[in-house]
C-alpha cells in the first residue's frame, strides 16, 4: 500500500513539474504584455477611475437634488439652483432639507424668489432678537446658517441663480434615471454580495467535511 501511495504522490510530483514551464512561460508572456503596453495600461486605468469617480459625483449630487426636492415640494430644476446657491454660502444639503420643511410647514415654496423675499423683510427688522427670531420661525432651527445668505440682496440672490452652469441644472427626468441606475447598481451588487456568500458557506462546508472525514 505504502508503495502504491509514493507511486502516485511520485506521478503527481511529475505532472505539477510538467506545468512549471508553462506557467513561467505564461507569467513571462503576461509580464512582456504589460512591459510593452505600459503606458495603455496606465491611461485605461486613469480613465476608469475618472469615469468611476465622476459617476459617484454624479450620483451623490443627484441624491442631494432629489432629496430637496422630496422635502420642498419643488421641481429638480428649482432644488438644483437653490442648492447651488446655498453651496456658495457653505450651507450642508442636509441643513438645506431642513431649512426647506421648515418654509414648507409654515406655508411657503422654497424658491430663490421666496428666499430672495425672505431676505428683504429680514433686513427691514431692526431689532437685532426680533430678526433672529424670523429666521427661526421661518427657516427653523439651522437657520442661524442662513444667516450670510440673507443679509444679501434680493437682486443679488435672483442674480445668483439665474448665473448658474445648465450642467448644475437637473431636470425631474434626469433624477428618475439616476436613481433608477443607483438601484439597478444596488441590485447587482446585492446580487455579486449574494453570491459571494453562497461560495464562502459552501467552502466553508467542505472544509469542516473533509475535517470530520480525515477525525474520523
Amino acid at each position: 500500500v505504502i508503495e502504491r501511495v509514493n507511486e502516485k504522490i511520485g506521478k503527481t510530483k511529475k505532472e505539477a513539474e510538467g506545468l512549471v514551464p508553462g506557467l513561467e512561460k505564461a507569467g513571462k508572456g503576461l509580464a512582456n504584455f504589460a512591459s510593452q503596453n505600459a503606458v495603455l495600461l496606465g491611461t485605461l486605468t486613469a480613465v476608469g477611475a475618472v469615469l468611476a469617480s465622476s459617476y459617484g459625483e454624479y450620483q451623490k449630487y443627484a441624491g442631494a437634488v432629489r432629496d430637496v426636492a422630496l422635502a420642498s415640494g419643488t421641481t429638480a430644476e428649482e432644488s438644483s439652483r437653490l442648492l447651488q446657491v446655498f453651496d456658495d454660502f457653505q450651507i450642508s444639503t442636509e441643513d438645506v432639507t431642513a431649512a426647506m420643511k421648515a418654509m414648507k410647514s409654515n406655508g411657503m415654496v422654497p424658491t430663490i424668489d421666496t428666499l430672495a423675499d425672505l431676505a428683504d423683510k429680514y433686513q427691514a427688522i431692526q431689532d437685532p432678537a426680533k430678526k433672529l427670531q424670523f429666521v427661526y420661525d421661518n427657516l427653523g432651527r439651522s437657520g442661524t446658517k442662513f444667516l450670510n445668505v440673507l443679509q444679501q440682496s434680493s437682486a443679488s440672490l435672483r442674480e445668483q441663480a439665474g448665473a448658474i452652469s445648465d450642467s448644475l441644472i437637473l431636470t425631474d427626468e434626469e433624477i428618475r434615471a439616476a436613481e433608477q441606475a443607483r438601484l439597478a447598481i444596488d441590485a447587482y451588487s446585492d446580487a455579486i454580495q449574494g453570491a459571494k456568500i453562497a461560495l464562502g458557506s459552501f467552502v466553508g462546508s467542505q472544509i469542516v467535511a473533509n475535517d470530520n472525514h480525515a477525525k474520523a
